[in-house]
């Protein structure tokens, strides 16, 4: 003789098999389930309300800061200077020009400076030796006033 089936266990053993069944389908029609496409719409609604209460974190997630933190070696002890891309472009070009490295550089700049902040000085330094530089250049001669008077 066969083995006693309890009827109401073998529905729910059948119901589920088609439920599972049923969801295997849709993951590979829609990418996920039901239920995981309600979990992820939840889980984005918890964080937009965290944000919502938090607003200036938000802020601060979007936008990526422009300053990037490098190391350097200065007198022979290694420290970080935090200095936006332009400043450090500069930086190197100086450094290019006099023939010298960065670690030469920034302890010139070390021992000449008059802040606290090192990365603050880097960045005095840099933009006072371009303005300086773009002073020294004589500007170029109005080319419509000689066009002109010679005509």
């Amino acid at each position: 003789m066969g083995d006693i089936v309890n009827l109401n266990r073998f529905k729910k053993r059948v119901t589920r098999a088609q439920s599972a069944k049923q969801a295997e389908v849709n993951r590979a029609r829609f990418g996920r389930t039901k239920s995981e496409r309600v979990s992820d719409e939840l889980r984005a609604e918890r964080a937009s309300d965290l944000l919502d209460q938090q607003p200036h974190r938000r802020r601060r997630r979007l936008m990526k800061s422009p300053v990037v933190k490098r190391s350097i070696v200065v007198a022979g002890h290694k420290t970080s200077v935090s200095l936006e891309e332009a400043f450090w472009n500069g930086m190197k070009e100086i450094s290019a020009l006099r023939n010298m490295t960065l670690s030469e550089l920034v302890g010139e700049i070390d021992g000449n400076r008059q802040q606290g902040n090192l990365s603050s000085a880097i960045r005095l330094f840099v933009l006072d030796y371009f303005k300086n530089r773009t002073i020294a250049v004589p500007a170029p001669a109005d080319t419509k006033q000689h066009a002109s008077s010679g005509g």
